[in-house]
């Protein structure tokens, strides 16, 4: 889903490979909304009629890595269209076993991680699609319902399984599923500051290390390191690592300074190249279109450090988003910080602060929301919203600490600019509440928003698309975010 940017930019250049399930963070200018889920399964999982086909056997190697099926498409060697989790283990290709058994133990390390075991992690058994294309990882691998699905090269092998990549979205899963994660961020999932970093921060846990690496040879260093939490990555960078093309840029940067590149790279630099002038020239039309006003990209405002505030979007609707930046670029941040932590304390603090973060859901407060003008036949169904700060779950981390792990805690906050994080999880909690809203009572009402152009929501009829919100004990609030 989430792992890869590309996904954006073949979304703008009209690619028929890409798919938009569900919506990356840098498309977010383009595909407003701050829920952005929408499930799609690949068509061979499903039958003539639609429905998800039935299930064979499921395999021991299968059952024991938590997964239900495993499907190759495009992949040389690899037949397609074949469930290798209903296939006998003699008769799997070897580097499809290999694979199987690397989720297998990567799921374990994850459960690990969050002091638990994968029986207890995983509700449910996973589905993971390897889809070849010619930029391999770097196609965009995405999140679908109940699995996920890997971009690979055509000439993929086990030894270019990009473990960081799958535990990654391993985390997405995890969190749109009914389960005790997505229990554990409940009203967080689509926090700016935790939404693309968690995952990544859960990766580097695992693998102990800060960079996030795909598996690709044939890849310059300063791209395969698609995400380096090293040295410390502060919030005091410029906004142009954080708009909504920095991590774009980035990968251009690589692409201009490397000498001899291989055929897959320059394909990849090609596309990223062809396409940034065309993502940027949507956004500026889609800001003259739907009057939206947001920091523009002039060269002074990327150069100038970034703000919480650059990430705003508010739109003639009335409603405010935190579009205007890739939250992916947010994960170097968490991660360094937590690695320089440990470095700091002599201990990883990673669990500790997960802890935190489960105690805080207990306390979320829910509101009941829905359209104001619709009839229960009509537009009636409503939407249960939950959104919380984060900055409890530092705040507690930190008292949990001894005195001196307290200043060392302080010493790293400093480091990393944390008090923009501060000004970030203010806005997200205050200003961005009412479209989340939005969004969730849209989603319910699949016929009555597109009826009355509540879809767009940057502009609609505030009289007809109004949704008011009422906390569960019956406070009615117009302002829930207040």
């Amino acid at each position: 889903m989430r792992f890869m940017p590309l996904l954006l930019l073949s979304i703008l250049a009209g690619s028929s490979q890409a798919s938009v399930t569900p919506t990356e963070p840098g498309e977010s200018l383009l595909f407003p909304g701050a829920t952005r889920i929408r499930y799609e399964l690949p068509p061979s999982a499903l039958d003539a009629t639609g429905r998800v086909k039935a299930k064979g056997v499921q395999n021991a190697l299968c059952k024991k890595a938590t997964l239900d099926r495993v499907e190759f498409f495009g992949v040389e060697g690899i037949a397609n269209d074949t469930n290798y989790c209903e296939v006998d283990p003699k008769e799997i290709p070897a580097d499809v076993t290999a694979a199987i058994t690397k989720m297998g133990e990567l799921n374990s390390r994850v459960a690990s991680a969050l002091g638990t075991n994968k029986e207890k992690l995983f509700p449910m058994t996973m589905n993971v699609f390897f889809t070849a294309y010619e930029t391999g990882a770097l196609g965009g691998s995405q999140v679908t319902g109940v699995g996920v699905t890997l971009a690979v090269l055509p000439t993929w092998k086990f030894a270019q399984f990009s473990t960081m990549q799958y535990a990654h979205e391993i985390v997405h899963v995890l969190s749109f599923n009914p389960g005790p994660f997505a229990t554990l961020l409940t009203g967080l999932v689509d926090h700016p500051f935790l939404a693309e970093a968690l995952p990544d921060l859960v990766a580097a846990v695992v693998h102990d290390s800060p960079k996030i690496v795909i598996e690709d040879p044939d890849l310059p260093e300063c791209i395969r390191v698609f995400r380096d939490g090293t040295p410390s990555q502060s919030l005091d960078q410029p906004f142009a690592h954080f708009y909504p093309m920095g991590s774009v840029d980035e990968i251009l940067a690589c692409c201009e300074k490397t000498k001899d590149l291989s055929n897959s790279a320059r394909r990849i630099c090609r596309g990223y190249a062809g396409n940034r002038a065309k993502g940027l020239a949507k956004i500026a039309n889609k800001k003259v279109l739907e009057d939206l006003t947001f920091r523009d990209y002039f060269p002074e405002n990327l150069a100038a450090p970034f703000e919480a505030e650059n990430c705003r979007v508010d739109s003639p609707s009335g409603l405010t988003f935190l579009d205007n930046c890739d939250t992916h670029q947010f994960a170097p941040t968490l991660v360094s910080f937590f690695f320089r932590l440990k470095e700091l304390t002599g201990k990883s603090q990673f669990l500790s602060f997960m802890n935190q973060v489960a105690a805080g859901a207990l306390k979320t407060e829910s509101y009941d929301c829905g359209y104001a003008s619709a009839s229960r036949a009509l537009g009636g169904a409503r939407a249960t919203v939950k959104m919380r700060p984060l900055l409890g779950a530092f705040i507690n981390l930190r008292e949990s600490l001894s005195s001196d792990d307290q200043a060392r805690f302080d010493l790293a906050w400093k480091e990393h600019g944390m008090a923009k994080f501060v000004d970030l999880d203010r806005l997200y909690r205050t200003e961005s509440f009412a479209g989340y809203a939005q969004t969730l009572v849209g989603l319910r009402n699949e016929l009555f928003t597109p009826m009355f152009g509540c879809d767009n929501l940057y502009n609609f009829d505030r009289v007809r698309c109004e949704v008011t919100c009422r906390k569960v004990d019956g406070l009615s609030l117009d302002s829930p975010q207040k």
